[in-house]
Formats: C-alpha cells, structure tokens, sequence
C-alpha cells in the first residue's frame, strides 16, 4: 500500500474500501452516469450566454469519470484530493493526475474569478472539447481493459 495514499486518504476516511463487487459497481455507475451528465451539461453551456460556468461541469465531469474507475478498483473517493494520489500513485498514471489537478485549478480559478460575465469562450471551448474529452476517452480505455480488484488488504 502505497504510505500517501495510506495516510492521507485511507486513514483520514477519504478512500474507503469497498466491500462487494457489486457495491463497486453500483458505485461505477453512478459516477459514470453523472460524468456524462456533467459534460452533456457543459457542452450545453457552452451554447449559452453563461459559458464559463461549463468549466466547474467541466472538471466534474472529470472527477466522476476518474471516480467511477477507481470504483473498479475497490474504493470510493470521499475527497477531491485523493483522486489525484490514487491516480498517480496505485494507477502510475501521473499524465492523469497532472491533467485532473490541472481542470481543478482552472475550476477554482473561475469559481472565483471577478467578473464571470467577460467571455473566455475559446479558453472554456478548448477545455471542454480538448482536455475534458481527452482526460474521459484515456479513462474509457482504463475502464475496458479492468476487471474488478478488490481492496488491498491493509
């Protein structure tokens, strides 16, 4: 077991192991679900005279498709930090965790950005369309190849 991930997630009660294929699963489908959700709803926006709010559906779009893998795996992320760790440290998937820090950091920079009305349409469209989608079809990939792994024992 990886000690970040140990420390930082799992004892914290940031990752829990999931018990049952079948929890695992139904954990899968949820995130799954709302990811699609979530980009179907930002691509809408993008249409819109509010279109930078697609960038908060953007990255959770990305948060739940990275979620719902690691549901695959045996644990459910109760914490936006720990996907990160998870993705890089147990998936050596650092490319991932890079592109998920990334969306999170444009996320909290327009959550908090001063005048949301001033239009950033390509910056927004390219992250949608480009990282979004990318970060989503390099998960799918994941997902097809995985069979169900349960937790490691501590």
């Amino acid at each position: 077991m990886d000690k970040k991930l140990k420390e930082d997630c799992l004892d914290k009660g940031n990752v829990v192991a999931l018990k049952s294929k079948l929890e695992a699963k139904k954990k899968f489908d949820i995130h799954n679900n709302n990811s699609a959700y979530f980009l179907k709803s930002a691509r809408n926006l993008l249409k819109s005279d509010t279109p930078n709010i697609a960038v908060a559906l953007g990255f959770f779009a990305i948060e739940h498709k990275a979620n719902a893998l690691i549901s695959l795996h045996g644990y459910d992320i109760k914490s936006h930090e720990c996907t990160p760790i998870f993705l890089s440290r147990i998936l050596n998937r650092k490319d991932l965790a890079r592109m998920f820090s990334k969306a999170f950091d444009l996320r909290i920079s327009y959550n908090y950005k001063l005048d949301l009305k001033s239009k950033d349409i390509d910056e927004v469209r390219d992250f949608i369309e480009k990282d979004v989608v990318l970060f989503i079809e390099e998960i799918d990939k994941l997902i097809k190849i995985l069979k169900w792994r349960p937790p490691q024992p501590k």
